[in-house]
């Protein structure tokens, strides 16, 4: 999942190395595993990734340094309303369902102006 990577853009923004860390090591040895039990899938899907396209929709790499952006602003500024709106970007296929992630911002703006 790309859209994961969203999290360790906000936590490194907030320089929590331990956290960053740790989630870039279990992505490397989950990852690793999926290459080494599939791999002629991680070639088609980084093909569809950066080939699709639905009618509408911004390009991927596009919206994924938009999301990346995103995350990193919500992280520094200590934001976390934003990070659904990131995770949302960070989607390979952008889909109607997608948007239910929006759910959260409220909440989260709730919790940030809490004292």
């Amino acid at each position: 999942k790309v859209s994961t990577g969203v999290g360790v853009v906000a936590l490194a923004a907030q320089r929590r190395w331990r956290p960053v860390c740790t989630a870039l090591a279990v992505t490397a040895v989950v990852a690793g595993l999926a290459a080494l039990v599939l791999p002629g899938q991680w070639e088609l899907w980084w093909h569809f990734t950066l080939r699709h396209r639905d009618a509408g929709q911004l390009y991927f790499p596009a919206r994924a340094a938009l999301a990346v952006a995103v995350a990193a602003f919500a992280g520094r500024r200590r934001k976390p309303w934003l990070l659904p709106i990131a995770l949302i970007l960070a989607q390979p296929v952008a889909e109607w369902m997608s948007l239910t992630m929006l759910a959260a911002v409220p909440r989260l703006a709730r919790e940030q102006a809490a004292p």
